[in-house]
């Protein structure tokens, strides 16, 4: 009698049950789990990828690679980093005014049907681009 009393106290501590029977600590996959959380961007600069190497407007050879870039509208230039560095600076050649703003930050590499590249980065309402020349060895 005593250890059955001693088994009910601790499955009740362990796994408590309310009035109509039901656990409330249920195991198993519950609805909300199936549903991945994601975690906030690390950081809110546009990532830019590079599918070649290109010449920085001081000679230099920028890799192909993953960087970030932001809008400097003081400078007037795109700034691009890797990591926390600044690499180079992009001085802007088209700005163009778009109707709605964006959510979020986005840079892309385009090279035209003439084989010139550009880099193209939208912020808010400004989408601004800035030539690149690819280095050619």
């Amino acid at each position: 009698m005593l250890t059955e009393l001693i088994l009910i106290a601790a499955t009740g501590i362990i796994n408590p049950m309310d009035m109509s029977g039901n656990t409330m600590y249920p195991s198993g996959v519950k609805e909300i789990d199936k549903y991945p959380r994601f975690a906030p961007p690390a950081s809110k600069l546009a990532k830019l990828t590079l599918p070649q190497p290109i010449l920085s407007n001081e000679g230099e050879i920028i890799n192909s690679g993953h960087y970030l870039a932001a809008l400097s509208v003081s400078k007037n230039c795109i700034l691009v980093f890797e990591g926390r560095k600044e690499l180079f600076t992009l001085s802007i050649d088209k700005t163009e005014i778009l109707e709605k703003p964006r959510r979020f930050s986005t840079a892309e590499f385009y090279t035209d049907d003439n084989s010139e590249s550009f880099i193209i980065l939208t912020e808010g309402k400004l989408r601004v681009t800035g030539k690149v020349n690819l280095y050619r060895e």
